[in-house]
C-alpha cells in the first residue's frame, strides 16, 4: 500500500527495498541524488533527519552502509545534510566499504564527495575520534577524502582498537518494538572462523588475522552497568567458550542476563550437557549457520551443480 516506483515487500521478518536507480554503478548513484525528491525516505530525511540537524548542529554527521542496499539511502541523506548545513563534516562509514576497495581507483568515485567529506572504510573507533577532535578527514587513519579532484587514501590503522579499552556503550532514549530494552553488543572484530567466501569481517583493522575480543568481564561489566537483562550480541560468531565463560562472570557480579547469537552447527551442540550449560549461561536465541558435511562440490557427487 506503499506508493513508490523502487522495490518495496515485507518478506517474512524482513523488509526488502531496493531503490529504482541502483544497478551497482556510480552513475546510478548521482542520478539517484538528482532524483532524491521521489525517493521513498525522502520526505522522512526532510522532515525529521534535517530538522534534527538544523536544531542540533553537530559539527560531525557520520552515516553507516552496512549493506549495498543502503547505499543509495545513505547518498541521498549525505546530500541533504550537507545541503541544508555546508558547514558539517559529512562522513560515511561501515562495512560495506571494506568490500568494495576493488573501486576505489575509479575516477568517477571523487563524485561521491560532492555530498560527503569522508568515508571511513576499515574500522571507526580510532578514525572517527580523529575526526571529531580535527574536523580533518586528511588526519584520519583508514579514510577516504577528496582533495580537488582527487582521492586520497589513508592507510589504515597500525594498531588496532583493544576492544577491553572501549567506553561502556550511550544508546539513545528510543522506543524498541519490545517490552524490555535489548541492547545489541557487538565484542569481536575478525570472525574465528576466517571462512574464504565472507566478506563480513573485511572491515576489520585485523582481518584474517587472529580476532580481538572483549573479554567476558568487561562484557558482563557492560550488562550491568547498562542495568539491561537481554541482548543481541551481534558478533559474526559467538563460541561456546566466551558464552560459558560470560555466564560464570555475570554470576560473579550477580546480575542475571539472557542473549541472542549466532552459530555454527558443530558436534558440540549434539551434546545435551553443553546445550544446557549454554542455556545457564544465558544463551535462548540462536541463529545457527548451516554448511553441507560433504567435502566434494555438488557436481563431483554425481549431483546437478
Amino acid at each position: 500500500s506503499i506508493p513508490t516506483k523502487d522495490r518495496f515487500s515485507v518478506q517474512r521478518n524482513n523488509v526488502l527495498y531496493v531503490s529504482e536507480h541502483y544497478d551497482g554503478s556510480i552513475e546510478g548513484v548521482l542520478e539517484a541524488v538528482r532524483d532524491r525528491t521521489g525517493h521513498l525516505w525522502y520526505e522522512y530525511f526532510r522532515d525529521v533527519e534535517i530538522a534534527q540537524v538544523l536544531q542540533f548542529k553537530p559539527h560531525l554527521y557520520g552515516i553507516s552502509v552496512a549493506d549495498e542496499r543502503q547505499f543509495i539511502q545513505a547518498c541521498v541523506l549525505a546530500s541533504m545534510v550537507k545541503e541544508a548545513s555546508p558547514e558539517i563534516i559529512v562522513v560515511m562509514g561501515g562495512n560495506f566499504w571494506s568490500r568494495i576497495t576493488h573501486a576505489f581507483q575509479n575516477p568517477k568515485l571523487a563524485r561521491l564527495f560532492d555530498f560527503c567529506d569522508a568515508i571511513v572504510y576499515r574500522e571507526g573507533f580510532q578514525p572517527i575520534r580523529k575526526l571529531a577532535n580535527t574536523l580533518d578527514p586528511s588526519s584520519a587513519s583508514g579514510t577516504m577524502w577528496r582533495d580537488k579532484d582527487a582521492v586520497k587514501i589513508n592507510p589504515p590503522t597500525s594498531n588496532p582498537t583493544d576492544f577491553d579499552t572501549l567506553p561502556i556503550p550511550i544508546f539513545a532514549d528510543t522506543q524498541q518494538w519490545s517490552p524490555d530494552r535489548v541492547y545489541p553488543m557487538y565484542t569481536m572484530s575478525n570472525c574465528p572462523m576466517q571462512c574464504g567466501y565472507c566478506a563480513i569481517s573485511a572491515g576489520s583493522d585485523s582481518y584474517l588475522d587472529k580476532p580481538r575480543s572483549m573479554s567476558p568481564r568487561k562484557m558482563a561489566e557492560n550488562m550491568m552497568a547498562l542495568q539491561g537483562h537481554r541482548f543481541d550480541i551481534q558478533d559474526e560468531m559467538f563460541p561456546i567458550p566466551r558464552q560459558l565463560a560470560l555466564g560464570e562472570e555475570l554470576k560473579r557480579l550477580g546480575h542475571s542476563a539472557t542473549w541472542n547469537c549466532y552459530m555454527t552447527v558443530s558436534d558440540q551442540l549434539l551434546d545435551p550437557a553443553v546445550c544446557h550449560k549454554l542455556h545457564d549461561a544465558g544463551c535462548r536465541p540462536v541463529q545457527l549457520g548451516l554448511e553441507t558435511p560433504h567435502p566434494q562440490p555438488p557436481h563431483q557427487q554425481g549431483q546437478h551443480p
